[in-house]
Protein backbone atom coordinates (compact mmCIF):
# COMPACT_ATOMS: atom_id res chain seq x y z
CA UNK A 1 0.00 0.00 0.00
CA UNK A 2 3.06 2.23 -0.07
CA UNK A 3 2.39 3.96 -3.37
CA UNK A 4 -1.40 4.08 -3.15
CA UNK A 5 -1.98 7.83 -3.40
CA UNK A 6 -5.36 8.85 -4.76
CA UNK A 7 -6.68 12.23 -5.86
CA UNK A 8 -9.11 13.86 -3.43
CA UNK A 9 -11.86 14.81 -5.87
CA UNK A 10 -13.77 16.78 -3.25
CA UNK A 11 -11.02 19.43 -3.27
CA UNK A 12 -10.07 20.04 -6.90
CA UNK A 13 -8.98 23.45 -8.07
CA UNK A 14 -7.74 24.67 -11.43
CA UNK A 15 -4.10 23.58 -11.87
CA UNK A 16 -3.93 22.25 -8.31
CA UNK A 17 -4.62 18.70 -7.16
CA UNK A 18 -4.81 17.30 -3.66
CA UNK A 19 -3.56 13.73 -3.18
CA UNK A 20 -4.18 11.62 -0.10
CA UNK A 21 -3.07 8.27 1.26
CA UNK A 22 -5.05 6.21 3.79
CA UNK A 23 -2.07 5.91 6.15
CA UNK A 24 -1.14 9.60 6.12
CA UNK A 25 -2.68 12.15 8.47
CA UNK A 26 -2.21 14.87 5.85
CA UNK A 27 -2.67 15.37 2.11
CA UNK A 28 -0.25 16.55 -0.55
CA UNK A 29 -1.13 19.48 -2.79
CA UNK A 30 0.49 19.41 -6.22
CA UNK A 31 0.06 22.32 -8.59
CA UNK A 32 0.49 22.38 -12.34
CA UNK A 33 -1.00 20.57 -15.29
CA UNK A 34 -0.63 16.89 -16.08
CA UNK A 35 2.78 16.35 -17.61
CA UNK A 36 4.30 19.56 -16.23
CA UNK A 37 7.38 19.45 -14.04
CA UNK A 38 6.88 19.55 -10.30
CA UNK A 39 8.32 22.36 -8.23
CA UNK A 40 11.36 21.42 -6.14
CA UNK A 41 9.45 21.76 -2.85
CA UNK A 42 6.71 19.48 -4.22
CA UNK A 43 9.27 16.81 -5.06
CA UNK A 44 10.60 17.11 -1.51
CA UNK A 45 7.09 16.80 -0.03
CA UNK A 46 6.35 13.64 -2.04
CA UNK A 47 9.74 12.12 -1.17
CA UNK A 48 9.22 12.82 2.54
CA UNK A 49 5.73 11.32 2.43
CA UNK A 50 7.04 8.14 0.79
CA UNK A 51 9.84 7.85 3.37
CA UNK A 52 7.30 8.30 6.18
CA UNK A 53 5.02 5.63 4.67
CA UNK A 54 7.96 3.26 4.28
CA UNK A 55 8.76 3.65 7.98
CA UNK A 56 5.10 3.06 8.91
CA UNK A 57 4.91 -0.14 6.89
CA UNK A 58 8.22 -1.36 8.37
CA UNK A 59 6.78 -0.91 11.88
CA UNK A 60 3.63 -2.83 10.93
CA UNK A 61 5.73 -5.77 9.71
CA UNK A 62 7.64 -6.09 13.00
Amino acid sequence: MLGCFAPDTSHQFENRYIWSHPLLEYSLTLSGNDGSDAERYQEKDVKNALIYLDKLTDKEEE
